[in-house]
């Protein structure tokens, strides 16, 4: 009896172990098919909801103003009685952050009262807190005039950080320049980055392509391309070339595109 015992015994230290192991394997498996299978939620963080801004004026300028905040679930239809805020962070130092929040919404669009106090790029963080819960946020830069320029872009609404990740870019044979909001004005006021280097080089079995996106309010200049505001144009090249010529994206004012074999 006492021999049966210390066998059963030394079964059970068998089959512990093994069962263990077949349970850890069993959650493994599961927790990678869950991440296969599921759904990736959207870039505002709630699957399907779409956040878009425009303005009153647009684009913005310096004083009282006020940001339109459209919330869209995953059907398009407006998402009403959400708690909407914005918080503003000019990207200079030494500049305190702004907060708005919705004062009033009609058909899913919200207003949010901001004064701005000094002209140049801003990074603006939407937040959106739903009715069911959830919280969705989206990111857009916009630019902040000294007065009410001129407008020679069609669009009414600013890009978001959304939009920028989700357009169609294959950096292996692209090389791809974004003009933002806002780059005239830097440029003709010698304030800003440059956007491009002097030499940009492009190489046949490499990045071949060139793609320029001007999300700007102005037409702009890159060596013999001429972009206009809101347009986006691709050159691919096929033959080894040197382009050279005025470039309105660059404090320089020039630029060379070379492409090498």
């Amino acid at each position: 009896m006492l021999a049966q015992l210390r066998l059963q015994s030394a079964r059970w230290y068998l089959v512990l172990p093994l069962a263990l192991v077949v349970l850890v394997a069993g959650i493994i498996v599961f927790a990678t098919v869950w991440a296969t299978v599921r759904p990736a939620a959207s870039p505002s963080g709630v699957m399907g909801m779409a956040i878009t801004m425009a303005s009153e004026p647009y684009p913005l300028t310096v004083g009282n103003t006020t940001l339109l905040v459209s919330l869209l679930d995953a059907a398009g239809q407006p998402v009403s009685g959400a708690e909407v805020s914005a918080v503003a962070r000019m990207r200079r130092e030494g500049t305190l952050p702004l907060a708005a929040t919705a004062t009033s919404e009609t058909n899913g669009v919200y207003r949010l009262p901001l004064t701005w106090p000094m002209t140049g790029r801003w990074d603006v963080d939407i937040t959106a807190a739903l009715p069911g819960g959830e919280t969705a946020g989206e990111r857009f830069t916009l630019y902040v005039y000294p007065v009410p320029p001129v407008n020679l872009n069609a669009r009414t609404t600013f890009v978001s950080a959304s939009e920028l990740a989700a357009r169609p870019h294959d950096p292996l044979q692209e090389y791809r320049i974004i003009i933002p909001q806002g780059t005239h004005a830097e440029m003709i006021s010698g304030h800003g980055e440059d956007l491009i280097p002097e030499e940009v080089h492009l190489s046949l079995s490499g990045q071949h392509v060139l793609v320029i996106q001007n999300d700007d309010i102005a037409h702009h200049t890159v060596g013999p391309f001429f972009i206009r505001a809101g347009e986006t144009i691709r050159q691919e090249f096929r033959r080894p070339a040197l382009y050279q010529g005025g470039c309105s994206i660059r404090h320089g004012a020039e630029v060379s595109i070379i492409v090498d074999a």
